[in-house]
């Protein structure tokens, strides 16, 4: 049986280019936008979903986050095409679950890198990773808090050493396996 895979892209002209590349490697449900794709996948399991990451409704993390609620990275693959790629953009992509991300040009690495997905249903981790995240801490009378830029997150606590560890069990969690915080605090820096 074919997969089947879902593409959520709001270019029709795009549409068909997937289509087309695609053709042969499984059946195609389409989606032009975060509600109709969040619609689709509380209907149907895909074997893959191929996503643009700007749509007119919002951005495919809306989707993903949803999708991951419910199944892992390993049992429906994400891939992410967008001609808004950059490193940052990959890796923050990959923190939320997508399994690969790459520009949005479409030729034989296109093609090879749904085969290899299909296939493997492995996470591909972008390359160039985070090696250290700042961290801007604060207190009032009574709180100490932590906030990342890059993680985009805030963390608190009693103590400024609780809102950092709390910042690090988040950086260790959503920065999945891999990463450890290993070497702790240095002038609010947490090197991973």
């Amino acid at each position: 049986m074919l997969p089947r895979i879902l593409i959520i892209e709001d270019s029709h002209a795009y549409q068909r280019i997937f289509a087309k590349h695609l053709d042969g490697m499984g059946t195609f449900a389409m989606a032009n936008s975060c509600k109709e794709a969040l619609a689709l996948v509380a209907r149907e399991k895909f074997d893959l979903v191929i996503s643009d990451f700007l749509l007119p409704d919002g951005d495919a993390k809306e989707v993903i986050i949803e999708l991951r609620k419910t199944y892992k990275p390993d049992q429906v693959p994400v891939i992410v095409v967008t001609s808004l790629y950059d490193k940052y953009l990959a890796r923050e992509l990959y923190t939320i679950g997508v399994n690969f991300s790459m520009p949005k040009v479409l030729g034989h690495e296109f093609r090879a890198a749904i085969q290899d997905i299909l296939t493997t249903r492995k996470v591909v981790m972008p390359t160039s990773s985070v090696q250290a995240i700042t961290v801007f801490s604060w207190h009032t009378r009574d709180r100490h808090y932590c906030y990342s830029p890059q993680a985009r997150h805030l963390s608190e606590g009693e103590s400024e050493e609780a809102a950092l560890n709390h910042m690090k069990e988040w950086i260790r969690v959503h920065l999945r396996s891999g990463f450890e915080a290993t070497s702790g605090v240095k002038e609010n820096i947490l090197y991973l």
